[in-house]
């Protein structure tokens, strides 16, 4: 009785290591971006023995599993808890002997994932198996065991709204049954949502925020500062002569200037082919229109995947390098502003963990509004929008 509760005992012991591990990576819940979802899985099991009283046999796998996983700049971590099914058969050439296995057992399971693009990934993974006969006996087994069995796994993964669909597949072979090589071959298909973050009060980290651009209007000349009479004085002050009124911008007819956006490589501050040609190109129309602006301001800005205080500090380096990058192309450094938003300004339109969202904004901040015009036409003309 004693020996059938020790696998469950060390499955148990398991699951409490992989809950701890898996608390000591996700940190504090507020700020750690964390999702949850439902796999299904299908597949193909190869059992060789040794024991001679058994048949090498083969069959098919099912297993379904609830996940948790959390997204880190370096990887993604994946906890799995579940339930899988297998059934193998094997016959012995002209014997007629035919032997098969059954089982249905607890699944935990533990991997990383690392991004090799914005939509693949791999890594290790290990899963742990609990139940009667998940060795794969010849004879029906009442024994609770505890089959061990680590691998590789790759997935796709899109977006889709707030969902993530994923399609993957696994490789595990087990490595604690000294009688027995235990092979299986999976596909999976899952969907996951993002965890339900608060966002709580800002931190000494959190990204500052940018002032609306405000277009400077040609003025034929500025007008002295208003004088102001000392009490003191017994003789009056000269009143001022009159000065030229400020002409108004007409705001129906004002130049309004968007961000221009610009792509980022994932986990990099490295533009894309196409976002680096189209900054160079812009790097020229602000040299030669150089009359027309004197401020600019560009904005890193991140993904929700990772720690908010690292985004930020890789936000930042992305708009350091980009106005690094237009300094090369002979725009002056001080007619630059350059900041780290982090995942502060996250766009509407895209997933949180989308890749529009590492992104490189550049905005006007102050420019001649006679000039505008034909200056905005120059830049839309050359990023081709």
């Amino acid at each position: 009785m004693r020996r059938a509760y020790r696998p469950l005992a060390r499955s148990l012991v398991l699951a409490a290591l992989i809950v701890f591990v898996s608390q000591k990576a996700l940190g504090d819940s507020q700020t750690n971006p964390v999702s949850y979802g439902l796999g299904l899985e299908v597949g193909g099991t190869s059992v060789s023995t040794q024991k001679i009283d058994e048949i090498n046999k083969s069959g098919v796998t099912l297993a379904g599993l609830a996940t948790l996983d959390y997204s880190a700049l370096s990887g993604t971590w994946g906890f799995g808890l579940g339930i899988a099914s297998s059934q193998v058969k094997g016959s012995k050439n002209g014997t007629g002997i035919q032997q098969d296995a059954r089982w249905t057992a607890l699944m935990l399971e533990l991997q990383y994932l690392y991004p090799v693009t914005d939509s693949w990934s791999f890594g290790p993974t290990v899963r742990g198996l609990a139940g009667k006969g998940v060795k794969y006996a010849a004879a029906s087994n009442q024994e609770n065991e505890f089959l061990f069995m680590p691998g590789i796994a790759a997935q796709y993964a899109w977006h889709t709204g707030e969902l993530s669909p994923a399609l993957g597949v696994s490789y595990l072979a087990a490595i604690n049954d000294e009688n027995r090589n235990i092979q299986t071959f999976l596909v999976s298909l899952s969907i996951a949502t993002s965890w339900p973050v608060s966002q709580g009060a800002p931190t000494e980290s959190t990204a500052p925020q940018i002032e609306k651009p405000q277009p400077i209007p040609s003025m034929p000349g500025e007008s002295p500062p208003p004088l102001t009479a000392n009490p003191s004085a017994t003789i009056p002050l000269p009143t001022p002569p009159p000065s030229e009124p400020t002409p108004k911008v007409n705001e129906s007819k004002a130049v309004i200037f968007e961000p221009f956006v610009f792509n980022v490589a994932p986990h990099a501050t490295q533009l894309d082919k196409r976002s680096r040609e189209q900054s160079e190109a812009l790097a020229k129309v602000l040299v030669k229109d150089a009359d027309a602006w004197s401020q600019i301001v560009v904005m890193g800005h991140t993904d929700r995947v990772g720690d908010p205080e690292l985004n930020v500090k890789l936000s930042q380096a992305r708009a350091e390098a980009f106005c690094v990058l237009l300094v090369k192309q002979g725009i002056p450094r001080e007619k630059m502003s350059c900041l780290g938003m982090g995942a502060q300004n996250l766009q509407k339109a895209f997933h949180p963990k989308s890749a529009k969202q590492r992104r490189i904004e550049v905005l006007l901040l102050k420019f001649d509004q006679k000039k505008a015009a034909s200056f905005k036409l120059d830049i839309e003309s050359v990023l081709k929008i």
